[in-house]
């Protein structure tokens, strides 16, 4: 395999996140999209292979394997039966695939000791990169751990600064590859952290069987939604960083949506703002599991029926703006629009939150920009929970809602589902939060 395309897939992984990997039907869509670039081209065979792997979730496999040789064999010959990939071909995307798992699976003990011994003062960079350290190593508990210690707000620290040694002792974050980015017209001066009332009301979720490129799993059945109060923007990067020492956007910019944010650093960020304001925190964690208590009046995610209702308004059509939505309407991959709509422009990035005109119910940026973490766990529906419905008690995959800058405009439609893993961080992924309602 060439050492070009190695490189190419490492600069891949390290702009968009190793957790990347674990998103087979992503990966293919952004790969095809490097593969097409006038100065990568030449690499379509290799990418194939290498997608093929991923889609018998061979990275997973590997990374979680005790002893790596059987299950190498086991893939390389399932590559050539599934796939008709030749001996050479299927061996060479396994190897190469096993010296990205040893890279994760590597780990300087040192460096780990010296992240500890700094998380230990307090220093929030120190453990956020420590908490990365150890999801890297599928150490899940200790990863939350140290991610929540990082989103936490200390109030000693106004009144006593980092020194400059203890900043020294804390290991750089891994670089991304940064995208020249051009200036974006700030939006009408707003309240950007005013709520919006979403009132009581039934709605059909889901969307009917005529609707164009919808998908099984959005079958439609009634709902009843109690009052509560929805964010009327993304969370921004100016709001983040208020409880975060650490804004880990790709995208930089005040008024832009923070992103590169999984579930759980959204999670401690409502927690973080609740105990800020002197609300009861919503979240509670034993170990890696997070338990929901909805009689609290912090800060949450809102759940999935919850985002569908509050993102329609009231409509019962594909978008919140009727059959169709263009690229005037919403951030979102202008190259691929809707059904038989016209194209329109693909900007590359996220752009500031309340440029594009609200619903009808005063709601920014529902279709597009980033995807929305949602409390729920990801699973076909319970048809029969009509009241309030939260998702399962468990799964593998949290929901995320509404599209996003990089996908095409079919993701963007008030019905479409999705789920990723709560630990996946990456430039498409942001949040807004909601408060509960007056009753």
């Amino acid at each position: 395999m060439e050492s070009a395309f190695q490189e190419l897939i490492h600069a891949f992984i390290a702009e968009q996140g190793i957790g990347i990997l674990e998103q087979s039907s992503r990966c293919k869509v952004l790969l095809h999209n490097y593969a097409d670039h006038p100065a990568k081209t030449g690499f379509r065979k290799e990418i194939r292979a290498f997608l093929y792997s991923l889609e018998l979730n061979a990275y997973q496999e590997m990374l979680a394997a005790a002893t790596l040789e059987p299950v190498k064999q086991r893939l390389i010959q399932q590559l050539q039966d599934e796939y008709m990939l030749s001996p050479e071909e299927a061996a060479e995307s396994i190897a190469f695939l096993e010296t990205i798992v040893l890279e994760q699976k590597e780990a300087d003990p040192s460096r780990i000791a010296e992240l500890e011994k700094a998380a230990e003062t307090g220093d929030k960079q120190a453990q956020y990169v420590l908490g990365l350290q150890f999801e890297k190593l599928r150490r899940y508990p200790q990863a939350l751990y140290w991610l929540k210690k990082a989103a936490r707000p200390d109030p000693s620290e106004s009144e006593t600064p980092k020194t400059q040694s203890q900043t020294e002792t804390v290991a750089n974050p891994e670089p991304k590859i940064e995208i020249p980015s051009s200036p974006e017209p700030e939006p009408e001066a707003q309240n950007q952290t005013g709520f919006v009332r979403i009132p009581e009301g039934s709605f059909m979720m889901g969307s009917p069987f005529g609707e164009p490129e919808r998908i099984e799993n959005e079958i439609p059945h009634e709902i009843i939604i109690q009052e509560f109060f929805m964010g009327a923007y993304l969370v921004t990067q100016q709001e983040y960083e208020t409880y975060n020492d650490i804004n880990p956007s790709h995208f930089k910019g005040p008024k832009l949506p923070v992103e590169n944010v999984n579930w759980y650093d959204a999670i401690a960020y409502c927690n973080a703002r609740s105990v800020e304001e002197g609300r009861v925190p919503v979240y509670t964690a034993k170990g890696d599991v997070i338990r929901l208590n909805r009689a609290a009046d912090g800060y949450r995610l809102p759940t999935e029926a919850e985002w569908e209702y509050a993102c329609r308004a009231g409509t019962t059509t594909p978008f919140n703006t009727g059959a169709s939505i263009s690229t005037d309407q919403a951030n979102y991959d202008g190259t691929y629009p809707y059904s038989e709509g016209p194209k329109g422009t693909y900007r590359e990035k996220t752009t500031p939150v309340g440029a594009f005109p609200p619903n009808r119910w005063g709601l920014y940026d529902m279709h597009g920009n980033v995807w929305e973490w949602c409390w729920d766990w990801f699973d076909a529906y319970d048809i029969h929970r009509t009241y309030d419905p939260v998702g399962p008690s468990c799964g593998a995959s949290r929901v995320i809602r509404g599209g996003s800058w990089g996908g095409g405009a079919r993701y963007l439609r008030a019905a479409y589902r999705c789920g990723n893993n709560p630990f996946a961080r990456d430039n498409y992924l942001g949040f807004r939060v909601a408060l509960p309602g007056r009753s």
